[in-house]
């Protein structure tokens, strides 16, 4: 009986896997199909293409998947629109998220329910903003570990700031500087799982274990197909 227990449980979490692989798959094929339609299908001379392919690579998206969606990108990305919202999370932690969608109302019905459940709520435009900074964010293989000597290459190829993030290394760059450290990362034999402007908080909040959770809660529930990217300023 444990055996058979012991198979569900692995069933079960397998399918979970799946399903979190399959909408990570689904989500970056939409950046793609919307990088696509913009600036084209070469990633030379279209940033925003060559984030998403970084980010396919990163994420182990199969190779014909991803040829798939650049091919089918013009249908695909046919109504798809890149939006940004403001909003506040339980203990006002200020959220910014990005979403990709082929409905602006049912994306943001569905983030002002979501926020509301949560002790949250949409902002106005700017009334969240002002709490970050638009940077490079750059992150490197958890293959890499930091030290000094690390860091001063990284300084050295224009890197503002440098953190060690769990097990592996986010560098940051001037918005303008996020191409040219790439380029000098890679020039000098770094890997780089991938690369992307997005918003760092200026000044980032602590939270109690009891926020912290509810938080985290909500971030889970806003693990939708059309949400791209949350940042907050939690620490």
């Amino acid at each position: 009986m444990s055996g058979h227990s012991h198979w569900a449980s692995i069933k079960h979490q397998k399918q979970a896997e799946d399903l979190k692989k399959s909408k990570a798959f689904s989500k970056i094929a939409r950046l793609i199909a919307v990088a696509v339609r913009q600036q084209g299908p070469d990633p030379v001379g279209n940033p925003a293409l060559q984030t998403a392919l970084e980010k396919a690579k990163a994420a182990n998206m199969p190779a014909k998947s991803v040829e798939k969606a650049v091919q089918q990108a013009d249908q695909q990305g046919e109504n798809l629109e890149a939006v940004t919202y403001e909003a506040l999370g339980p203990g006002q932690i200020a959220l910014i998220i990005q979403a990709i969608t082929d409905n602006k109302n049912r994306t943001r019905d569905f983030l002002r329910k979501t926020l509301s459940q949560h002790n949250g709520k949409l902002a106005e435009v700017g009334a969240v903003k002002w709490l970050f900074q638009k940077r490079g964010i750059i992150h490197l293989p958890d293959s890499y570990h930091l030290s000094e000597a690390l860091e001063l290459e990284f300084i050295e190829a224009g890197a503002e700031d440098i953190r060690q993030k769990d097990d592996h290394i986010v560098i940051y760059a001037k918005p303008q500087d996020l191409q040219p450290v790439v380029n000098s990362l890679k020039k000098q034999g770094y890997q780089i799982d991938y690369s992307s402007l997005g918003w760092v908080p200026k000044e980032a909040i602590t939270l109690n274990p009891t926020e912290k959770k509810k938080l985290e809660s909500l971030l889970q529930s806003l693990e939708e197909e059309n949400i791209q990217e949350i940042y907050t300023n939690a620490d």
